[in-house]
């Protein structure tokens, strides 16, 4: 849900990747893996991922940053996947290390659908996959961080009191540097006044750090199409000691509060009395992380997106 860039104002290349060029390289390293046929499966923000023969999915970064990333799950999942109740990805597949971390790292392919197509299943069968995703937060949420630092080595820092308050402070000041001057008055308004209370309320920044995956999107929850039970978990590469509520906003957006409000009923971890502002909140800057994102890659789709959903904002 959260998109880390390497400064508030430096611009990023996002690397166009072309999915033959993309095939050869992946030929070039494992000569004898047999693929019979390919198709693009996610041409997204950070990477571009192709599905082999229904077997095998293969992430190949757009920037030095997403290396970084994947090489942080390449260390961090074989940790964590024997203390979580559904399936997370298994590297098998990695290639071409560079300084910071691989071009791209591949797993065998989770079975599932993402979580906005199970929704249409039958509600006694929703509730239980709002159990099950709360549960499976619980335990993420549990994983001492102790552990993690020892197998990521190191784990981006946790953003917690002053630090979070910090963070929240100077993506408020990016935005009113830059995101500002392309909204008209009213919309400028409602921006402030979604961010000023935020940071103004000491409460909001009381919470406990915990290893959270921090870009829990509908996409990225999989479930049994017939079913709708939780079938896997996918891209960890945000993953970080951050604020646990993070990892509900994706159920706010893709979802529906009802939904949302039922995994947390089942989630075992604290939830301070600024959890669901802080979920609310979080929700809500998707449209300013979009916008930064468009800028800083000078990509316009993302940028005229990121803007209408800021001016629709209520």
């Amino acid at each position: 849900m959260e998109r880390r860039m390497t400064s508030l104002s430096s611009s990023i290349p996002n690397t166009p990747l072309d999915p033959d060029d993309c095939l050869r390289r992946l030929r070039a390293r494992y000569p004898d893996l047999p693929i019979q046929r390919y198709m693009v499966f996610t041409n997204g923000w950070d990477s571009l991922a192709l599905a082999l023969d229904d077997t095998w999915l293969v992430r190949f970064a757009r920037r030095p940053d997403v290396e970084a990333q994947l090489a942080v799950e390449a260390r961090l999942l074989p940790a964590l996947a024997p203390a979580l109740p559904a399936p997370i990805p298994r590297f098998e597949l990695i290639g071409d290390p560079g300084t910071r971390g691989p071009t791209f790292a591949g797993y065998r392919i989770l079975p599932g659908v993402p979580l906005p197509a199970t929704l249409a299943v039958a509600p006694d069968q929703a509730s239980a996959l709002a159990r099950q995703i709360g549960a499976f937060l619980g335990a993420l949420h549990a994983f001492p961080l102790a552990r993690t630092a020892a197998a990521v080595a190191p784990l981006p820092l946790p953003r917690e009191g002053a630090g979070a308050r910090r963070h929240y402070a100077d993506f408020y000041a990016d935005v009113r540097a830059r995101v500002f001057p392309l909204l008209d008055a009213p919309a400028r308004a409602r921006a402030a006044a979604l961010w000023e209370p935020f940071l103004a309320d000491d409460a909001t920044f009381a919470f406990r750090p915990a290893l959270i995956h921090a870009d829990l999107a509908g996409e990225h929850i999989l479930c049994d199409a017939a079913t709708g039970a939780l079938s896997g978990i996918i891209d960890w590469g945000d993953a970080r000691a951050g604020d646990p509520a993070l990892d509900f906003t994706g159920l706010l957006r893709d979802a529906d509060p009802a939904f949302a409000e039922a995994a947390l009923a089942a989630y075992p971890g604290p939830v301070d009395p600024a959890f669901r502002r802080r979920m609310d909140f979080y929700a809500r800057l998707i449209p300013y992380h979009e916008v930064r994102f468009g800028l800083d890659t000078h990509q316009l789709d993302h940028l005229a997106r990121g803007l209408a959903a800021i001016r629709a904002a209520e």
